[in-house]
Order: structure tokens, then C-alpha cells, then sequence
């Protein structure tokens, strides 16, 4: 801990954050079911866009009314080096690979819930593909970047060492996806995020990241059935030793591409 004088958020305003995020986000669904329900029609996954924009404007409102309206240090820098590209394109495809090979292990030991089928099954609907970018890749890339990365982790990162920042606001963000199956993925991804947002001082380099790593989410949820299982424990091997030299790759390359811009 750097210091007893704490600056908004600390890690119980984070978690208040987070709660409320999740509170919105369920009042909000309950409407759109009663409006889906009310009129026979099928819920999209544009909804899922809708509501997470809905509860992330009202967590924002909350945010500047306690800090008080500074926008600048509520949300962090938005500095941003395209020289750190290059290490992201390299870290999400190595965190794309090892995460779905840890959520498919944990699903062979935990089977997945009927709530997260149907939500699998409707982004993998191919009359539904616009609405899954649409909330997939722009929408919850940009909300929930600000708030944990921008918000809370820049919040952290004023009051706690890097390391302890990085594992919390991690470990909130894995949270707040409120599925087993989906929480060792998430904290990896966190991790990777935070680090983006530590080592750039930008959350734009942490939202491409993002979009990408969920765009990869939708196109694997289309071509799964068409994906040939690795045939041998070598073929394993070899892809997840290619995902972690990846991700070494990009750790190495944005340590060098923001040696001078990251926070001290």
C-alpha cells in the first residue's frame, strides 16, 4: 500500500462500482424481457449492447458526482503510441488461444449452464451478426475499458503498488462476468488489459485489444463446428506453446515500445 490517504476509487468503491454496474445491467434486462415478452418478439443480442450502455452511462454519473467532475483524472490519460499495435495484435491472439483452451478444460470438468448455451447460440446465429459486433466489439470494449481500466485501475494505481492494482482491478473485472465457466479467462484477459494500460498510460490500446479478443469470440462461435479437434497431445503442444511465445513476445515488445510512458 503506497499511502493512508486514499483517492477515488479505492478497492470498496471499486466493488460498489461494480455491484452497481451489475444492478443496472439487471434492471435494465428486466425491462427489455418484459418489452420482448409483451410484444412476442425474440430478444437480440443488439439488447445486450443497449443494457450495458444503459447501466455503464448511470455508473459514470455516479463516478463524477464522487470524484467531484474531474473527467481527466476520473477516466486517465488518453495518450496513445501506435508503436504499441504490433505487441497488441501479438498478445490477443496468444491470450485468444490459451483462454479458449482453459475455458474448454474447465467446461470438460464444470458442463456449462442452459443461460450461457442459449447466450453461445445467439451469437453464433448468423441473422444475428450485426448486433453481435455491435455489442461484442464496440459497445462493451469501450465501457467497460473506461470503467475498469480507466476508472479503476487508474484509481488503483494511485493508491496501491502496480503489481496489487493490476491483480484486483483483474480480479474485478472476472467478477463482474458472474459465470464460472468465463473467470479464469477473464482475469487472464484482465491482466493483459491492465498491463496494456499501465505500460501505455492510454485505454485505447486496451479497447483494440478487446474488440479483437471478442471479435475472435464471434468467429470462433460460428466455425466451431467446422474447427477439426487437434488430433494428437503434440498438435496441443505445439499451439499452446505458439499462444505463450505470443504473449512473451508481446510483453517484450511493449516494455521496449513504452519504456519511457509507462507509470512509475
Amino acid at each position: 500500500m503506497r499511502s493512508e490517504t486514499r483517492e477515488y476509487p479505492g478497492l470498496v468503491d471499486a466493488i460498489f462500482l461494480v455491484l452497481l454496474f451489475l444492478a443496472c445491467q439487471f434492471v435494465a434486462s428486466y425491462f427489455f424481457g418484459l418489452a420482448a415478452w409483451a410484444s412476442s418478439k425474440v430478444v437480440s443480442s443488439v439488447a445486450g449492447g443497449i443494457i450495458n450502455g444503459l447501466a455503464f452511462l448511470a455508473v459514470m454519473q455516479f463516478v463524477f458526482f464522487r470524484s467531484g467532475g474531474n473527467y481527466s483524472q476520473t477516466v486517465g490519460t488518453q495518450r496513445f503510441s501506435v508503436s504499441s499495435l504490433p505487441a497488441v495484435l501479438l498478445g490477443v491472439l496468444g491470450a485468444a488461444i490459451v483462454i479458449s483452451e482453459l475455458d474448454g478444460i474447465l467446461e470438460q470438468v464444470l458442463p456449462v449452464s442452459g443461460a450461457l448455451k442459449s447466450w453461445n447460440q445467439l451469437l453464433g446465429n448468423p441473422k444475428d451478426l450485426a448486433g453481435a459486433i455491435l455489442t461484442l466489439c464496440v459497445v462493451a470494449p469501450i465501457t467497460e475499458e473506461i470503467l475498469f481500466r480507466g476508472v479503476i485501475l487508474s484509481g488503483f494505481l494511485r493508491n496501491y503498488r502496480r503489481l496489487e492494482a493490476l491483480l484486483l482491478s483483474s480480479w474485478l473485472f472476472a467478477f463482474m462476468h458472474l459465470n464460472p465457466w468465463q473467470y479464469g479467462g477473464a482475469f487472464l484477459l484482465g491482466l493483459l488489459l491492465g498491463f496494456l494500460f499501465i505500460r501505455t498510460q492510454s485505454i485505447i490500446p486496451s479497447i483494440f485489444c478487446h474488440s479483437l479478443f471478442n471479435g475472435f469470440t464471434i468467429v470462433a462461435q460460428r466455425l466451431w463446428k467446422q474447427t477439426p479437434e487437434l488430433s494428437t497431445p503434440l498438435h496441443w503442444l505445439i499451439l499452446n506453446g505458439v499462444a505463450v511465445a505470443l504473449l512473451v513476445t508481446c510483453v517484450l515488445l511493449l516494455l521496449r515500445a513504452t519504456r519511457r510512458t509507462a507509470f512509475r
